[in-house]
């Protein structure tokens, strides 16, 4: 369900469980108990107790913006409902503009901060408490002459992450089932690379293959292979087949308080291959 979306479908087991899979709740309700706080993460609710406190809760926020979902066991029984459409969206922070005092935000202070104390309070090196530049961990102004390009890679315009990566469809948009990356014709011309050609990208932390389409409209330094293709190797230090840019980018947080994937901060180089 999202924005996009506005279905909220029942999700069910298409499988049986496999070996010792788990689901989040009996992973994270294990890792609690190892920890002596089971009582107070689960608070004594099972899976579908808290599926169904969670769908009460979210009535009552749509009631609050005067919308109608129904009963948990109606939704269980159909299996799928389309949500009611909004009322005209009133703008960003429209209580908060239109009366802040009494409709305060989550921050400490109630207000929007450009300074968090609470953040500075960590000391963590790259995250002060305020905006400031800090040189990403690969980027063309470091002039690495070893991997001159930047890779960029977005989410794909056809599929969600690698959602049906598999399906004919998807699939109709690659070359051999690898994926395209986009580069520069003059990129292109001073590595003898051709539009169609297979080419192996890659940097000191891995490589992939991927076929060439030449686009005039990007910097001649920027190369595009979008994530999302399923990962495809032979073993360990093969080059990956499908195009996947996870083994390109480093695998570690952003930074030490948001975890995030370090994407858009790497650089590679490309060569044809046969």
């Amino acid at each position: 369900m999202s924005s996009h979306d506005p279905y909220a479908h029942v999700m069910e087991k298409a499988l049986p469980v496999y070996a010792q899979s788990r689901s989040d709740h009996q992973i994270f309700s294990g890792l609690s108990r190892y920890l002596g706080i089971e009582d107070q993460f689960t608070e004594n609710k099972n899976e579908a107790e808290w599926m169904e406190e969670m769908w009460i809760r979210s009535q009552k926020q749509a009631a609050d913006h005067g919308l109608d979902i129904p009963d948990y066991n109606v939704f269980l029984e159909k299996k799928w409902i389309r949500l009611p459409d909004e009322k005209e969206f009133p703008g960003w922070l429209h209580g908060f503009r239109k009366d802040p005092d009494q409709n305060k935000l989550g921050t400490p202070s109630g207000k929007i901060e450009l300074f968090s104390e609470e953040i500075e309070g960590f000391d963590y090196d790259d995250c002060p408490g305020h905006p400031c530049w800090i040189e990403p961990y690969e980027w063309l102004g470091q002039n690495n002459e070893k991997y001159p390009l930047h890779l960029l890679s977005p989410q794909p315009s056809s599929k969600l992450h690698s959602q049906f990566d598999q399906t004919e469809h998807l699939q109709g948009e690659k070359i051999k089932g690898t994926e395209l990356i986009l580069l520069h014709p003059d990129a292109a011309k001073t590595r003898a690379i051709d539009e169609g050609d297979c080419v192996r990208v890659y940097n000191d932390r891995g490589s992939c293959l991927a076929y060439a389409r030449l686009e005039e409209n990007m910097l001649n330094e920027v190369v595009v292979l979008p994530t999302g293709s399923w990962f495809a190797s032979s073993g360990l230090g093969a080059i990956e087949q499908s195009g996947n840019p996870n083994v390109l980018t480093r695998d570690k947080g952003t930074s030490s308080m948001a975890q995030g994937p370090s994407v858009n901060t790497c650089l590679v180089e490309i060569e044809k291959v046969e």
